[in-house]
């Protein structure tokens, strides 16, 4: 029998959070075990709290090894059986889930300085809005996902914003399936103050981003001043010099300077990115061998979409090509999207019949 298990979101969710548990608390659990049996510090404080790891241990193999919510599809009869909270419902025919599609979702989360809106993807059977499959942040990751499922499940599917496919209309290459489109093939109007240029190439074109948006790095700077002084505080504490002290070493203070080590080239490195994103927005090349972006190129006969949304995403058939978020101002998304769908149009298909 062919069978596979799906998680859903709220599954694979509680799964992280199991593993999380399982990792920090098995991690503090061993280091106060040893501390009791090796270097004989028993206290009533440290067993409590030892039992409580322990609880909290239990419940994150729970989380992890035992999901509540689930699939089980059956590809070969073409079945399925939902398991929600534990409890196996009566098996139902594949094709009653009906189409695949990919939702929009709009949710408010609080921040120090406010409030702002988040935008998520939901992969979910069309109407059945407490199934999520997954909710990811990216238009086109979603669709990737959505593919996948309605590939392996042999489902009609539907991306965000786009029509509902068959099952064998999933692979079809975009420059063939918009060939005849004359819409697709009329030019967009670029505004000049989008700081966007097109320059031809021989054959093909480039498409130059000059645009620069400092919002991402000023933000960042609010949490990376906390953060220096945080480092600037510790390296000058007792506690940075016990990491170094001669002979016998404090296990607390290794720990705490690891992790210390660890968060400070996590955000050089983002930090560096988001210059990066930045001053050097990058360029489209659409050549004969496909769409390139910073190194990396997608073929035509992998490129199936084009989808705006933070930032351009070009979907493939297995991967996507994403532009950095701060190549083009948001007003200049749609017509930016539409023109490099033009273009991969026009060059992709002069190389099918070159």
């Amino acid at each position: 029998m062919n069978i596979e298990r799906v998680l859903t979101d709220d599954a694979r969710s509680r799964r992280g959070c199991g593993w999380l548990i399982l990792i920090c608390g098995g991690l503090v659990a061993g280091g106060m075990i040893f501390a009791m049996v090796i270097q004989r510090l028993v206290t009533a404080p440290g067993i409590v709290i030892l039992v409580l790891l322990l609880g909290g241990i239990a419940l994150g193999v729970r989380f992890a090894l035992k999901p509540g919510d689930y699939l089980e599809v059956d590809l070969d009869a073409r079945t399925y059986v939902h398991v929600r909270d534990h409890e196996r419902r009566p098996s139902r025919p594949l094709n009653a889930l009906g189409t695949l599609v990919v939702s929009e979702r709009m949710r408010t989360v609080r921040t120090k300085n406010g409030t702002k809106t988040v935008t998520e993807y939901a992969v979910h059977p069309e109407g059945k809005i407490d199934l999520d499959f997954r909710v990811v942040k990216s238009a086109g990751e979603a669709r990737l996902i959505l593919e996948t499922l309605a590939r392996r499940w042999r489902l009609p599917s539907a991306a965000w914003g786009g029509d509902v496919r068959q099952p064998d209309q999933l692979d079809m290459p975009l420059h063939e399936r918009l060939r005849g489109s004359e819409k697709h093939r009329s030019e967009a109007p670029m505004e000049p103050t989008w700081n966007l240029r097109v320059e031809p190439l021989s054959p093909g074109y480039a498409i130059v981003s000059s645009h620069r948006d400092w919002s991402a790095v000023l933000a960042s700077s609010i949490l990376g001043i906390p953060l220096s002084i945080a480092i600037v505080l510790f390296a000058r504490g007792e506690l940075w010099s016990s990491i170094f002290r001669q002979g016998e070493r404090d296990p607390l203070a290794l720990v705490i300077g690891a992790i210390m080590a660890v968060l400070s080239l996590g955000f050089v490195g983002w930090e560096l990115k988001l210059l990066r994103d930045t001053l050097a927005p990058g360029t489209i090349r659409i050549t004969p061998d496909g769409v390139s972006y910073r190194g990396r190129t997608m073929r035509f006969e992998e490129i199936e979409e084009v989808i705006g949304g933070d930032s351009i995403e070009i979907v493939g058939d297995r991967r996507l090509l994403k532009l950095a978020p701060t190549f083009c101002a948001a007003a200049a998304v749609p017509s930016l999207c539409h023109e490099v769908e033009r273009m991969i149009i026009e060059v992709g298909n002069a190389v099918r019949i070159g």
